[in-house]
């Protein structure tokens, strides 16, 4: 497909965009009617190629924890699995027919098959593609008990909503304290490319290795499409808070 051709007067008037009238600076605005691939010409002929693509805002949301069954996941320490979705799941213009889940707090396509216990700042060329990472933090789910990580889906088609939950998981990083645990989830609703990320509980407490991690206090909070396209929440910070619900909404031109 060819790309769009779009040109853009620049004006030196005063109004809108510019700031002040014949001081030699030239300003201009163009807002993209959609995604995809643009040829933007200059006064003067200069040529931008530009390519729009969907991104992600944020908002904290009222509470509303989708409750679950749901099929045991076993993770161990630092394990990915991965199950095939019921319906239709999207990250931006991304599909997932198979969703991949890290025992480290993130979901994400078949790209991340490797667990990371290391959390990163969110846009990072070091993190997957197309993921949501609810908590990224060192987390330690218990193999063979009820702490670990579940999924299940919720509702009726076509209102129906695929959750991913961490029940009760501890942390690694030197705590050694299986009852110091948080409950989280993330929730995929159907025809939709949104995400939503609940939190029950999210301090640990326990001992200092296990209490440095209440709250997000270590950890990721956010969603990455393509680098540099992502919106993060938090990272490293303690912002999350016991029940607490953060929404991830696609933004389109």
């Amino acid at each position: 497909m060819q790309p769009d051709n779009v040109v853009i007067p620049l004006l030196d008037d005063g109004n809108g965009p510019d700031q002040a009238a014949n001081d030699g600076l030239y300003s201009g605005v163009w807002t993209p009617p959609h995604t995809g691939d643009y040829t933007l010409t200059f006064p003067g002929n200069d040529v931008w190629l530009v390519t729009v693509k969907p991104a992600y805002t944020y908002s904290v949301v009222p509470f509303s924890w989708e409750t679950i069954t749901g099929t045991n996941l076993h993770l161990s320490d630092d394990s990915v699995t991965s199950f095939g979705t019921p319906f239709s799941i999207t990250l931006g213009d991304y599909s997932l027919p198979v969703l991949y889940v890290d025992s480290n707090g993130r979901v994400g396509p078949g790209a991340m098959i490797e667990s990371s216990f290391t959390n990163t700042p969110l846009p990072s060329d070091q993190a997957p593609s197309n993921i949501v990472a609810p908590f990224w933090d060192d987390l330690l789910p218990l193999p063979n008990t009820d702490q670990n990580v579940f999924w299940g889906v919720t509702g009726v088609r076509p209102n129906r909503k695929l959750v991913v939950e961490w029940r009760r998981v501890s942390r690694a990083s030197g705590c050694q304290d299986p009852s110091a645990t948080i409950t989280f989830q993330v929730v995929f609703p159907e025809r939709s490319s949104d995400v939503v990320v609940n939190y029950s509980n999210s301090a640990f407490g326990g001992g200092p290795a296990c209490a440095a991690g209440d709250r997000g206090a270590a950890a990721t909070v956010g969603l990455q499409l393509l680098p540099p396209i992502a919106a993060q929440f938090s990272v490293d910070q303690p912002s999350i808070q016991d029940q607490m619900s953060i929404q991830f909404t696609l933004l389109r031109p």
